[in-house]
């Protein structure tokens, strides 16, 4: 699997940022040449999953007029991991409205893995394990839903309007975007988390995963926020 460059601002999904927690882990060829089949606008690929952890079985369209917010990710994953905290100030920031959070784990076996990544992490609240693209290979973590969606990197966030359009996709912004287009969305979302852009060097490890935490935050909460006031 692949930790890119786009991840390692906290699930920020844009690949123009310094690798602050280390090498990213990489994915193997074929997860690497997963293809993108939609564009912003386009109704996404369905849910290809194993189970949900609620027990329950989730489509899409059960989820029409709200807003979408799934995350691909896995308990193997630090960057993913580390991310919980700016997913779990989200969904407190958007309790009040129509928005749906969940998460799309790589194919596993390890039910009680996950049951634990979910009670320490406290995000997601729900969670849906992908189905295995090869069900022979029972240690390959490459899963359909993913596979559809071109994630070849975690976490990858994905936003859908209350339509059920594709509003944001880390994949797309990954691959469609340069440095420059992006940099002033950074300027943009350092200014509203009120810090210096970009992080200062002499920064400790805490202030600077709390530097990261806050400009992750309002990154997110644009692309969601833009989704919300799309019209219906």
């Amino acid at each position: 699997m692949k930790t890119g460059i786009s991840t390692v601002l906290v699930a920020i999904c844009c690949s123009v940022v310094p690798k602050i927690y280390g090498e990213p882990l990489q994915a193997p060829p074929q997860i690497r040449t997963h293809p993108l089949s939609y564009a912003l606008g386009d109704v996404p690929p369905k849910l290809d999953v194993r189970r949900w952890t609620d027990g329950r079985t989730h489509s899409l369209v059960e989820f029409r007029g709200q807003v979408v917010v799934m995350e691909f990710t896995g308990m193997w994953c630090g960057v993913c991991r580390k991310s919980a905290p700016v997913m779990r100030r989200l969904v407190e920031h958007y309790k009040d409205q129509r928005i749906v959070f969940f998460g799309i784990h790589t194919p596993t076996d390890d039910d009680e893995g996950v049951a634990k990544m979910m009670k320490e992490d406290g995000f997601p609240q729900l969670m849906a394990i992908d189905e295995r693209v090869d069900p022979i290979d029972k240690l390959s973590m490459d899963g359909k839903t993913a596979k559809s969606y071109g994630t070849i990197q975690w976490p990858t966030l994905v936003v859908l309007d209350q339509l059920g359009s594709v509003s944001f996709s880390g994949e797309i912004l990954d691959r469609t975007m340069t440095r420059e287009q992006v940099e002033p969305i950074y300027v943009r979302c350092a200014a509203k988390a009120d810090i210096a852009y970009p992080m200062p060097k002499e920064l400790s490890d805490s202030a600077s995963n709390e530097w990261i935490q806050r400009l992750s935050f309002e990154f997110h909460r644009e692309w969601i926020d833009k989704a919300i006031h799309s019209k219906p």
